[in-house]
């Protein structure tokens, strides 16, 4: 009930917010996959249905970025918003000794926010998308800091990126928990 619960807060949030909320679909096939990420950078950590041209998501990113395939947006639509709510399967192969456990599981829910916008906004809204983060930890009353992700940790695909930490007292340390990136026309030149 707990996680339904936070679940509905976050969503209700960000609907307030004029996201959309969506529940994306768990596989995606790799000709989809490779237009809305770089395999290079994740196809060690996802997993490949065997026998099928199908990949289960690493996070709902992936499927909310091959939404709007083969479309041209129209900029008078933009910034379109979406809140994404999915089942996420990861191999975790980076799998470190003091991050195993409940930690590092191979399937966990999450919600992805993701902005559609223009080029020149796209730094106005990565920012959107931290703070929106900020408000949900600052009201769940969850100790956290943001980290600024240096440029060779990031990918081939994002330019700026985020990550929020949560102070986790049992391990006595902060955790990942949030990453905001800023793809800018990534996912366009694809």
């Amino acid at each position: 009930m707990l996680e339904i619960a936070l679940y509905n807060f976050v969503l209700n949030k960000l609907y307030s917010k004029s996201y959309t909320p969506l529940l994306t679909p768990p596989m995606l096939r790799r000709e989809i996959l490779g237009k809305s990420v770089s395999l290079e950078d994740f196809e060690e950590v996802i997993y490949k249905i065997e026998n099928e041209d199908l990949y289960l998501i690493g996070t709902s990113e992936h499927t909310i970025a091959a939404l709007h395939e083969n479309e041209t947006l129209n900029y008078k639509q933009l910034p379109i918003k979406y809140a994404g709510l999915s089942p996420c399967f990861r191999k975790e192969a980076g799998v470190t000794k003091d991050s195993k456990g409940i930690f590092r599981v191979h399937n966990f829910n999450k919600i992805e926010q993701f902005i559609f916008c223009k080029p020149q906004d796209s730094d106005k809204y990565h920012k959107e998308l931290i703070e929106n983060a900020e408000e949900i930890f600052k009201e769940l009353e969850i100790h956290y800091r943001v980290v600024d992700i240096c440029s060779g940790d990031i990918g081939s695909m994002a330019t700026r990126k985020y990550d929020i930490e949560a102070w986790l007292p049992g391990q006595e340390k902060y955790r990942e928990m949030v990453s905001a990136s800023n793809y800018r026309d990534y996912g366009a030149r694809r």
